[in-house]
């Protein structure tokens, strides 16, 4: 299944805050697959930005993760290489859309927000499998 980086990093944050709900074991296993493709692709992510940072940034001498930028320009060519990252569309290995009924079905008593649903959209089909 193809997506794009962003909805990986985004569906990563959904699915990590769904870990402690209650789910039927079929269920919870489709989801923890989704999670350990999600994970591998979000070590790449950030060894990509990391990259980005070392190219364009200067590296931080005092707080980690502070990296500040000779010039505005460098900043603007990190910005743009950040858009084109998170934009690119990445490979999620073994991943098959789940059928909605399946996981409302695997779901008893679980109950998602729309903008948990919206952002894992990808991940659904209206089609029963």
């Amino acid at each position: 299944m193809k997506i794009k980086l962003i909805e990986a990093v985004n569906g990563y944050e959904v699915l990590r805050t769904w870990r402690s709900n209650r789910l039927s074991p079929s269920m919870g296993f489709a989801l923890s697959r989704v999670a350990k493709s999600l994970e591998r692709v979000l070590e790449s992510y950030q060894e990509e930005r990391l990259k980005l940072l070392n190219l364009h940034g200067i590296p931080p001498k005092t707080m980690p993760g502070e990296y500040t930028f000779e010039t505005p320009e460098k900043q603007a060519e990190f910005v743009k290489g950040m858009k084109e990252l998170i934009n690119s569309e990445v490979e999620l290995e073994a991943i098959s859309p789940i059928s909605v009924k399946a996981f409302d079905a695997g779901c008893a008593g679980f109950s998602p927000s729309i903008e948990e649903m919206a952002t894992l959209a990808w991940l659904f089909t209206e089609n029963e499998k």
